[in-house]
């Protein structure tokens, strides 16, 4: 009997351990899988917040691996370089699509400078769009070496620029009306501020007035 209980003591003991083990693990386990459901929750908001990002500022990100030359972006980077479902993303396709004038230096700044060379790349270009429509890219490369200074990726982003383009086009047609229009005034125009010690600085004269007092622009501002 005193065997006996022994024995029943201790298969008690190791019963009881088991099953505390099994319930730490399991503790365990459901706290991995709140951590992970939380882990996971917030980084679907992040995903939520770039895109959001993204859409709002027209920028795409991309990421190229080298070795493979597998190509991973974002839906936004589809959307900005005109490319979707039907129409996936080709690295020939988007070349066909940029302006001529400004292909061959896009070209090699991508492929030569950051590809092969690992040289940042920074590039203002014009694309042909499906619709028909012209859009101004910004496109922005860096490339990532690895212990031993191979080059392993490339990774960046793009922006649709186009409307800032718009803008900038419009001031500098209201600059060049603006400037015609006080060329075409029969008296000199000029623009000046005093110092403390009441000395005129030019900070604007036309050329009829650069005429009139016979000095060149650059020497009176």
């Amino acid at each position: 009997l005193g065997v006996f209980l022994l024995v029943s003591s201790g298969s008690a003991l190791a019963i009881g351990r088991l099953y505390r083990r099994q319930r730490d693990a399991a503790a365990r386990a459901l706290e991995s899988k709140a951590h992970l459901e939380t882990t996971l929750h917030e980084l679907r908001k992040r995903d939520l917040a770039l895109d959001a990002a993204e859409q709002i500022g027209r920028l795409g990100a991309y990421s190229i691996d080298l070795a493979s030359g597998q190509v991973t972006h974002s839906q936004a980077f589809d959307r900005v370089l005109g490319f979707g479902p039907e129409r996936p993303f080709s690295h020939d396709d988007w070349l066909s699509r940029i302006h001529p004038d400004d292909l061959p230096a896009t070209r090699e700044r991508f492929e030569q400078g950051l590809l092969e060379d690992g040289q940042p790349y920074d590039m203002v270009y014009r694309l042909h769009m499906p619709d028909g429509t012209l859009r101004w890219i910004h496109g922005l490369g860096r490339a990532e070496r690895d212990a031993d200074g191979k080059l392993v990726a490339a990774y960046g982003a793009i922006q649709d620029i186009t409307a800032r383009k718009q803008v900038e086009h419009s001031l500098q047609q209201a600059v060049d009306e603006y400037q015609g229009l006080v060329a075409r005034i029969p008296v000199g125009i000029f623009k000046c501020r005093l110092t403390t010690g009441g000395a005129p600085v030019f900070t604007y004269v036309s050329p009829r007035f650069c005429g009139q007092v016979g000095l060149l622009a650059d020497i009176l501002l």
